[in-house]
């Protein structure tokens, strides 16, 4: 998975919090791993038939939208 920032993080934080998001695309995946790392989503939004945007909060103002299948 491929990511961008967007945010006022510095590259440090910004490794470490990539670091710690699984390597997929897989919906189920990401819903899986934000349940264990107490991650809201917030919305599903559908694409086409295939793909989606989940938006995730994490924390109190971090916002995670990653391309899924």
């Amino acid at each position: 998975m491929q990511f961008t920032n967007k945010t006022n993080l510095d590259d440090k934080e910004f490794s470490s919090l990539t670091s710690t998001i699984p390597n997929t695309t897989s919906l189920l995946d990401l819903m899986v791993w934000g349940k264990k790392k107490s991650v809201h989503i917030l919305d599903v939004v559908k694409l086409d038939e295939y793909t989606f945007d989940v938006i995730m909060v994490l924390g109190s103002n971090l916002f995670l939208v990653p391309d899924v299948t």
